[in-house]
């Protein structure tokens, strides 16, 4: 594939690279984890290829971010959902986007299910991010019935 986005998956076996999978779609949450941590704008790369003209990529990034999409230990009713208010507090949080609330099903993705929510945050200093995190997997209770 030439002068889209894709989606490619690779495996290692035995020191050698194969090819999965190549999709020709934008996909998960590179775009926003790209325009935090590099200032990086798909969209008008993808133009600017298809135009054609050279894509604005930096030669820096000059923070560090991450996706989570947050499920529930186990399947069920959601009684309880505890933490995630707290999360907006935190040095390194950036949005939130929140699927569930108590009284909603609780499905696991592999069973076809949404998140709970999904989070980014974002940080110029990798500790305080990895600090945040471990911070955010302490404070997120979620009970489930």
């Amino acid at each position: 594939m030439k002068n889209t986005i894709t989606h490619t998956e690779l495996m290692k076996i035995d020191d050698e690279w194969k090819v999965v999978e190549i999709g020709a779609r934008m996909g998960g949450f590179r775009h926003v984890l790209h325009s935090l941590t590099c200032s990086i704008d798909h969209n008008l790369n993808d133009i600017l290829i298809r135009i054609p003209q050279k894509p604005i990529i930096p030669k820096k990034c000059s923070s560090f971010a991450c996706a989570m999409k947050w499920f529930a230990n186990k399947e069920g009713k959601i009684v309880e959902m505890k933490g995630i208010k707290k999360i907006e507090q935190l040095e390194s949080f950036h949005s939130i986007v929140v699927n569930k609330k108590n009284g909603d099903r609780a499905v696991f993705a592999r069973n076809g299910g949404r998140s709970i929510f999904n989070l980014f945050l974002h940080n110029k200093d990798r500790s305080k991010l990895l600090a945040d995190i471990r911070r955010v997997e302490q404070l997120v209770k979620i009970k489930v019935s």
